[in-house]
């Protein structure tokens, strides 16, 4: 089985309420049924889906590329149908050259285990050569005039592997805990959106066919010498393909002989090897043969041909030459590196901005795409003999076989019914169980449905899983129905999830309710207030000392007349020393943490011991001890990185490491802090970043949006350093003391 996921932007403005209307749209138009993680599946057996704010549509699984392909168009019809219902359109294309934001398609292809470390390696050498055919084309975003390039996905990857829960997740390939078939799952990242029909056939046919040779140990790629994300970035900018790269053997290879021997090692291996595979075979050879001749046809192919071609068209219209082209690219940089400014940039800047455009409005999806005007114009020449008008029809609207059409029997059957839900591989029912969908095709057999945990439970446990990764918004959406009463049984556990939810996201009034509730449900009075602590913590940029020392003594006495349990006792003097720390106690909070660190009872609360080892680093920052500083932060990212704990990676560890690095690696860190605040919602975690920021990177940039967020969040309208840092806003920007420690006032 293969399958795909594509991210689709909007054209004229992509924003979080555009999005959830197209989503509405296509849950209008078609029957359906929830899925159990997020979206909906439709009856041809696709899932459409709202991730991380972007639509996203998950082909049905298939068993052949060129299903795959017409599977992918029909996504494409569906979603461009959705955004025409609220007069707005799709993109499918790989960036934004205005913003740089980048969308991905990413490939899943079932295998027989894991891959190792020696077939991944294997495995790379084609994932990254195959851009000479499967690169979408575009523009040289770090380029200041005009530079194109085959793939703008490839400046995305920054690594050849990552796991599920590292922060960093642009890679080659995807380690994925969830398989979704009988077999493996390997998620392929690198890739994206493609016109061409025949291009898009290659990358799916070319990699399934390696990575089945591969799992059958018939080597059939060159192993690189140099780093595969080395490689790609420099192939990514050789469009002549003449640069060769080292192997394993002592060889130096092109990208296209590379390619020509992987296609003739799996040629050798055709007999192991599906149907399908003689087609893919051949129109690899045909590609390669073209790419290696000198006879440059008049219609475009490949993706990055197409590009190139109205590129050309472009400028020509612009009246330049490529010699023109090359000395206003030189005149460019030179002026991008402080060098004089000349008067012919003024023209050049505009042909720039209409080459981005012209990116922008080849990769419309339906109406408006200028790629469907030069594919009537006779400049594409892309199709698949089985791939038509007719066939993506029916592919929007009917199942491949197999599990797909099993899936879209019972969106038949249970979609007028209520408390259903799907995945990929099972139907599940609150009430009844679980239904395990099968592959096999003509499914008659009984239902057979097995009990599982009841739907509170799921409830429970899914808001559980949200908070220990930081998602507070989806905490409180399990929790709380439409009118902000609990879904679940009041217990002490929802009650704790649902304060410490609210008060990291600076929800004062709903706080101080849950404040209410938590206490009524606390086995005792100090494990009560030892909670809230932790909860007022987060009313500000920084704890509030008043509010955060009132639950402190509160706790304290009520410690006199109990035996504590050391779970709020733990959290009572981590909060404490935190306190200490911002009142310049740095001795007394060091006592403390220490204390902290060294009870073997705390051992197994790694989550809690990686948030004090943030705490205790900006203490040991304050008495310049800054190398174990350095030591203790190194341990929390860690754990947060292998828990899939994003929520406090972009809370607690990423900023205390912008404090303790060069100016280069604290930008990063508070670049990746903003982005996983923006993803989870968090805009008191926002606020507190865009405000480090400012401090740190001596960068003022940001004072509306911190204007804005002040005035939108309870917990800053009363703070008084966000008072301070918006009204005394440069002077915040250039805030320090003499020649120590910069002075982030509690922050």
């Amino acid at each position: 089985m293969i399958g795909s996921e594509t991210e689709f932007g909007i054209f004229n403005g992509w924003s979080d309420l555009k999005a959830r209307r197209v989503q509405e749209a296509v849950t209008r138009y078609h029957a359906h049924l929830p899925s159990a993680k997020a979206g909906v599946f439709l009856p041809n057996g696709a899932r459409v889906y709202l991730d991380l704010r972007l639509n996203e549509y998950a082909t049905p699984e298939v068993n052949s590329p060129t299903e795959l392909v017409c599977h992918e168009l029909a996504g494409r019809a569906i979603m461009a149908k959705a955004a025409a219902a609220h007069d707005m359109a799709m993109l499918c294309s790989n960036v934004d050259p205005l913003s740089n934001t980048t969308w991905g398609t990413h490939e899943n292809y079932e295998s027989k285990g894991f891959f190792t470390k020696a077939q991944l390696t294997q495995l790379y050498t084609h994932l990254v050569t195959r851009v000479v055919f499967t690169g979408a084309g575009g523009l040289d975003l770090y380029h200041p005039g005009i530079r194109p390039i085959l793939s703008p996905r490839a400046d995305a990857i920054v690594a050849s592997m990552n796991h599920q829960g590292r922060s960093v997740n642009r890679s080659l390939v995807f380690i994925k805990p969830e398989d979704y078939c009988s077999g493996h799952r390997l998620h392929v990242m690198c890739g994206e959106s493609l016109l061409s029909h025949t291009a898009s056939f290659l990358k799916y046919g070319t990699t399934a066919l390696v990575a089945q040779c591969i799992q059958n140990e018939q080597w059939v790629c060159p192993t690189l010498r140099e780093s595969p994300i080395k490689v790609l970035r420099n192939a990514n900018r050789d469009l002549s393909m003449g640069l060769r790269y080292r192997l394993q053997d002592g060889r130096a290879l092109t990208v296209l002989e590379i390619q020509r021997e992987i296609l003739d090692g799996v040629e050798r291996n055709l007999a192991s090897l599906p149907d399908w595979a003689t087609d893919v075979v051949t129109a690899w050879d045909a590609i390669l043969s073209t790419l290696e001749s000198d006879n440059v046809s008049r219609k475009s192919v490949l993706d990055w041909q197409i590009f190139a071609t109205a590129l050309d068209g472009l400028t020509r219209d612009y009246g330049y030459s490529n010699e023109d082209l090359r000395l206003l690219n030189r005149s460019a940089l030179e002026y991008a590196r402080g060098g004089k400014r000349s008067p012919r940039l003024n023209r050049f800047e505009e042909l720039c901005a209409a080459a981005k455009e012209l990116y922008v409005r080849l990769h419309i999806v339906g109406d408006g795409s200028l790629f469907n005007v030069l594919e009537k114009d006779g400049w594409v020449d892309h199709h698949l003999a089985d791939i038509n008008d007719d066939s993506i029809m029916r592919a929007m609207h009917e199942p491949p076989s197999g599990r797909a059409a099993n899936r879209a029997m019972l969106i038949k059957k249970y979609g007028k019914q209520f408390g259903f839900k799907l995945s990929w591989d099972a139907l599940h029912d609150c009430a009844a169980g679980s239904l395990h969908i099968p592959t096999q095709p003509n499914w008659n057999e009984p239902e057979n449905w097995r009990r599982e945990v009841n739907e509170i439970e799921i409830v429970a446990h899914t808001a559980s899983a949200a908070f220990r990764q930081g998602r507070y918004h989806d905490v409180l959406k399990q929790l709380l129905d439409d009118d902000g009463q609990l879904r679940v049984p009041e217990s002490q556990a929802n009650a704790e999830m649902l304060l410490l939810s609210c008060g990291r996201l600076g929800m004062v009034a709903e706080t101080e309710s849950a404040l209410d509730l938590h206490t009524r449900l606390s086995p005792d009075p100090f494990y009560a207030a030892g909670i809230s602590v932790s909860a007022v913590n987060n009313l500000g940029l920084c704890p509030p000392v008043d509010k955060t020392m009132q639950y402190i003594l509160l706790a304290e006495r009520a410690l006199n007349d109990c035996t504590p349990d050391s779970y709020p006792l733990y959290s009572l003097n981590q909060y404490k020393a935190r306190l200490y720390t911002q009142l310049s106690r740095v001795d007394e909070a060091i006592f403390i943490f220490d204390n902290i660190l060294s009870s073997p009872d705390n051992c197994s609360r790694t989550r809690m011991t990686a948030r004090t080892c943030c705490f205790y680093s900006e203490a040991l920052r304050r008495a310049g001890r800054v190398d174990r500083a350095r030591e203790l932060l190194a341990s929390a990212i860690d754990r947060h990185l292998r828990e899939d704990m994003m929520g406090d990676l972009a809370d607690h560890s990423l900023p205390m490491q912008a404090k303790l690095v060069d100016d280069m690696e604290a930008a990063e860190c508070l670049r990746r802090a903003e982005i996983l605040q923006r993803r989870l919602k968090n805009k008191l975690g926002l606020a507190r970043v865009l405000c480090l920021k400012a401090r740190r990177l001596k960068i003022a940039s940001d004072l509306d949006e911190i204007r804005a967020l002040s005035a939108e969040l309870p917990a800053l309208q009363t703070c008084a350093l966000a008072k301070r840092i918006v009204t005394n806003w440069f002077d915040w920007v250039n805030g320090g003391r003499g020649n120590g420690p910069i002075d982030y006032c509690g922050l």
